[in-house]
């Protein structure tokens, strides 16, 4: 299992849940991973610099597993940027479940809250 980092937006209470550590996506191909994140800026300086090194005859090895390894950080950071917060860190199979875990636990969290105000609910109307 992986973990992930659950974001909460500050305006509208949308969550995302955005895979911590390597990108294998972002490793085999940076500037489409960024891409399809929304982030143009990043895939366009990753694919200039790929463009850059090939034509200089050095591989890019270093800048693709420095994609792979930052990718998903660097998503969080835009994110960030955009009104989403972090919330909290999951366990999780993918990001579907990752989301699914997180309203079990709010969940979870909402019914021990009302359990413990019908408790104390009763307990007054005993003193009384």
């Amino acid at each position: 299992m992986d973990y992930y980092t659950i974001l909460k937006h500050q305006d509208t209470g949308h969550f995302l849940a955005v895979k911590k550590g390597f990108s294998w996506t972002a490793l085999l191909c940076p500037y489409g991973w960024f891409g399809s994140k929304g982030m143009s800026k990043m895939a366009w300086i990753h694919a200039a610099c790929f463009i850059l090194l090939s034509w200089t005859g050095i591989v890019p090895i270093i800048q693709i597993i420095y994609a792979g390894l930052n990718a998903n950080r660097q998503y969080v950071e835009e994110l960030n940027m955009k009104g989403y917060n972090p919330v909290t860190e999951i366990p999780a199979r993918d990001e579907q479940h990752a989301i699914e875990e997180l309203y079990s636990k709010l969940r979870q969290k909402r019914s021990r809250r009302t359990a413990e105000a019908s408790s104390e609910a009763k307990d007054e109307l005993m003193v009384s």
